[in-house]
């Protein structure tokens, strides 16, 4: 399984949702994955947070996506001098696993290059790390077998880092190349990386507090 994360480090906006009159703008979603393009960016991170994805229906959150991917690679065609802009996504926010199936495989369909998992969704009760990794377990069998793995540790509904041994476990599984890293501790993400060392996962820093240091680092 190759992804395009073995090469592609940068700058992944996460993407607002815009809307007009209530109702999702998707003229304004095209517009504002082009103002990415021109600004440099090296890919976009779709359906997460920052996309209020806890007030969006299933079929909202598909059709973002779909805009999205339709439109990184229109701009592609339009300038081969560049790398197609990278685009993950999640949409990842049901409590029953069987919702958590379906709308992880809707999103799948889409075909990101990266399906971000949300971390606490996995052991909704926060019990133990082997409960996340059972979970994660059971869900992955579900997904597609070929579409590269992400983790984004969320803030909401709460949020759940990934510890030391979620973090191996991730790494050994060999599925997961992308961590949307909230830990906001620049000691705590240098040992992640030591940690995924060797490996494809690699971590992305959301916290501009220690942005440089940790980009120094390896992020």
């Amino acid at each position: 399984m190759k992804s395009c994360f073995e090469a592609t480090y940068g700058v992944y906006p996460t993407m607002i949702t815009p809307y007009r009159n209530g109702a999702v703008d998707y003229a304004a979603v095209e517009a504002l994955t082009e103002w990415y393009w021109t600004r440099g960016c090296d890919g976009i991170f779709a359906d997460c947070q920052s996309s209020e994805i806890q007030f969006l229906t299933l079929d909202e959150r598909v059709k973002i996506l779909h805009t999205v991917m339709a439109k990184v690679r229109e701009l592609a065609e339009k300038d081969p001098s560049r790398p197609r802009m990278t685009v993950v996504a999640s949409g990842h926010v049901s409590d029953a696993f069987a919702d958590q199936v379906r709308e992880m495989n809707a999103i799948a369909a889409e075909a990101p290059d990266a399906l971000i998992l949300i971390s606490n969704r996995m052991d909704i009760a926060n019990t133990s790390d082997e409960a996340w990794i059972a979970d994660t377990e059971r869900l992955l069998a579900e997904l597609p077998a070929d579409l590269p793995l992400g983790i984004y540790e969320c803030p909401k509904p709460y949020k759940r880092l990934l510890s030391e041994k979620m973090l191996r476990w991730c790494v050994e599984n060999g599925r997961f190349y992308f961590v949307k890293d909230t830990c906001c501790d620049a000691d705590l993400i240098k040992k992640r990386l030591e940690i995924c060392a060797g490996s494809h996962l690699k971590l992305f820093n959301a916290n501009a507090q220690t942005l440089l240091e940790t980009v120094q680092a390896g992020v």
